[in-house]
């Protein structure tokens, strides 16, 4: 069976609020800025971090009539050195 007939027997395009839409995005924590803001002929210095960083993943959820879930934040653990 597919699934549009299987949504169309269920009356799910008659119910927005039941179709749900997730998307996941990464955020880094460490970041690297490629512009400067500074006075005319004075020396400019950029701090960088050692360590790449670690990357945070944001699981926003949200139907179709515009309700948003909780948001979800997936940080990965730290290990002990």
């Amino acid at each position: 069976m597919q699934l549009r007939t299987v949504l169309e027997e269920s009356d799910v395009f008659q119910m927005s609020a039941h179709i749900w839409n997730l998307d996941e995005s990464g955020l880094q924590d460490v970041f690297q800025s490629r512009r400067a803001v500074g006075e005319k002929g004075k020396v400019l210095y950029q701090l960088q971090a050692a360590e790449k960083g670690d990357t945070t993943t944001i699981v926003p959820v949200f139907n179709a009539v515009g309700t948003l879930a909780t948001v979800t934040c997936l940080i990965r653990p730290h290990s002990a050195a």
